[in-house]
């Protein structure tokens, strides 16, 4: 399965993906539409070889996969994963407050982002884009 990303389609997954629950269940979304079957980790699986399956756990992570035709002792196979929620920023729960009409908000890095200069700032919005 050959899947074409375009900065528009990326840029929508993104938009439609703020959590890592969204990201998870638009994932799986994505792959069912790609003719991926979803099963449940905990029934029994009757996979056939080139189909294509996945399995969620806790709405926060998904596992995809796709039997290989050939026999695993001569072909092998390969396994791939990513994170839905990390590196990211954290909104902390307190230290909110207004400064000079901007609310701020106090944030925290999560995971292992690179770090820029702008992640020691804290994350503010003009007075007039609350509502």
């Amino acid at each position: 399965m050959i899947v074409l990303v375009t900065m528009k389609s990326l840029t929508e997954f993104i938009q439609n993906s703020p959590t890592s629950y969204q990201t998870t269940a638009n994932i799986g979304n994505e792959l069912e539409s790609n003719g991926f079957d979803r099963l449940n980790e905990k029934d029994r699986w009757d996979l056939k070889p080139g189909k294509g399956y996945f399995t969620q756990r806790n709405m926060s992570s998904i596992i995809a996969f796709r039997p290989g035709t050939g026999k695993l002792s001569e072909h092998g196979f390969l396994i791939s994963g990513a994170h839905t929620d990390s590196p990211s920023l954290k909104i902390k729960s307190d230290g909110s407050s207004f400064r000079e009409g901007t609310a701020v908000v106090s944030t925290e890095i999560y995971g292992n982002p690179i770090i820029s200069t702008w992640f020691g700032r804290e994350l503010s919005f003009p007075r007039s884009s609350i509502v």
